[in-house]
């Protein structure tokens, strides 16, 4: 079975989480400097390959009226420069609250690695996505 990718896109950071084979569980993946949009669309086309990815979930973060802020506007921006890039079916997901989920997930941790909250989100999102496939 083919897995599933899922990105939480910013303007410094993408989490990446990645579905396990049988697309039930989501799994923190890495985070991806984002710099340059080739070079992460690069990376992210790479992980593509090596993990024989069938679908990309991105979240488009919504203010709570559906109300379309610059951050929303940047990550439509980027999806559109995927669409252009990358082969595979990609999905807009609504991430309206997987930071604030991801923080409550660190708040009791004494160190936090640069990136860690996006990688969370990103599976925040993911295993949302894979429950709701799974009719979970």
């Amino acid at each position: 079975m083919q897995r599933i990718l899922a990105l939480d896109y910013g303007k410094k950071r993408i989490g990446v989480a990645i579905s396990d084979k049988t697309n039930k569980i989501a799994l923190g993946h890495k985070v991806i400097i984002n710099s340059l949009i080739e070079e992460s669309i690069f990376e992210i086309s790479k992980i593509i390959e090596t993990n024989k990815i069938k679908l990309l979930i991105i979240g488009v973060p919504l203010g709570l009226r559906n109300v379309i802020s610059n951050q929303t506007q940047e990550t439509l921006d980027f999806i559109e420069k995927l669409e252009k890039n990358i082969k595979i079916k990609i999905e807009k997901v609504d991430e309206r609250y997987t930071s604030k989920l991801a923080d409550t997930f660190l708040k009791d941790k004494k160190k936090i690695k640069i990136g860690e909250r996006d990688i969370i989100s990103a599976k925040i999102m993911l295993q949302d996505y894979l429950d709701k496939i799974n009719n979970l």
